[in-house]
């Protein structure tokens, strides 16, 4: 039997819609990163046949700040993307909350924006 893809990822996706910076060996062009994690990332609308599976490659996600990486698989205009050390927390959180990205308004946030987990109702009283 085949392993399920959700079963082979190293972390958790989140929606992501920011249009970065990309170079790889013969190519030098952007791509929208999307389905983010620590470790990996999709990227679509890049130009199609710009990546090859198994290429190297380099994102730059913030200003002065790059990600490096291989790409898993390229077909058409999408590519994945699995990088060689986890990114920051940090960038993770700004590319989930970025322009673009809805957040649904009965989603529980802390004071830094985060997307708290929901409550377990089992270990919540209820109402008096």
């Amino acid at each position: 039997m085949g392993v399920n893809l959700m079963e082979r990822r190293a972390a958790e996706r989140y929606d992501a819609s920011s249009t970065i910076p990309l170079r790889a060996p013969g190519f030098e062009g952007e791509g929208r990163i999307s389905d983010l994690s620590l470790a990996g990332c999709r990227l679509r609308d890049i130009e199609p046949g710009g990546l090859e599976s198994g290429q190297s490659i380099t994102l730059s996600l913030i200003e002065n700040m790059d990600a490096s990486g291989i790409v898993c698989w390229a077909k058409g205009r999408s590519a994945g993307v699995r990088f060689d050390a986890p990114i920051a927390m940090a960038t993770l959180a700004y590319f989930r909350f970025a322009e673009g990205i809805d957040v649904p308004e009965d989603t529980n946030v802390d004071g830094f924006g985060r997307v708290l987990p929901p409550l377990d109702p089992r270990t919540v009283a209820p109402p008096e």
